[in-house]
């Protein structure tokens, strides 16, 4: 089957591919974003400021929009974004940023300011639990807390840890 494997290569970069990892090792490396560099070196106000002119520059290609015709706060869904294009916005950002991002990115953090706030942060604020949203203690929630766990992970994540559990059963 003929395949564009630098168009391959630039779609998938942010995810490890173990099926075609030897396919893509013998092609040359297309050059790589700048972006995690440009992040890890600037200070917070800037990193956040770089992540919202790529983010909304990645969310204007996917709805085919002009950049500043996007509100910031409004969400996604209302803007147009469908589950396939919300799965080319998480390709999209994962190949700037180069490190895999859920499949849910956009269902979970449903505005470019959420998106933003969401990669900003320096681990992934943990999934809420199901309990009171008053502000009390949650409710112990076992199935809930490994549930909302599950869904915070990348599909690459997901894998090497349902592959964990079964080679640790076997």
């Amino acid at each position: 089957m003929p395949t564009d494997w630098v168009r391959f290569r630039q779609a998938r970069s942010g995810r490890s591919g173990r099926l075609f990892q030897d396919l893509l090792a013998e092609r040359a490396a297309d050059s790589p974003s700048e972006v995690p560099a440009q992040l890890a070196a600037a200070a917070p106000a800037e990193r956040r400021r770089i992540l919202e002119a790529m983010t909304r520059g990645a969310v204007a290609q996917v709805l085919n929009v002009a950049p500043a015709r996007l509100d910031p706060r409004k969400t996604l869904g209302n803007m147009g974004l469908s589950s396939l294009l919300a799965i080319e916005l998480r390709n999209r950002l994962e190949a700037v940023l180069q490190r895999p991002l859920s499949a849910t990115l956009a269902w979970n953090h449903p505005t470019i300011e959420a998106i933003v706030d969401y990669l900003t942060a320096d681990e992934p604020p943990d999934a809420a639990v199901a309990g009171d949203i008053s502000g009390a203690t949650p409710v112990e929630a076992p199935l809930s807390d490994a549930l909302a766990k599950i869904a915070m992970l990348s599909d690459e994540a997901a894998m090497r840890a349902l592959l964990g559990q079964q080679a640790a059963a076997e």
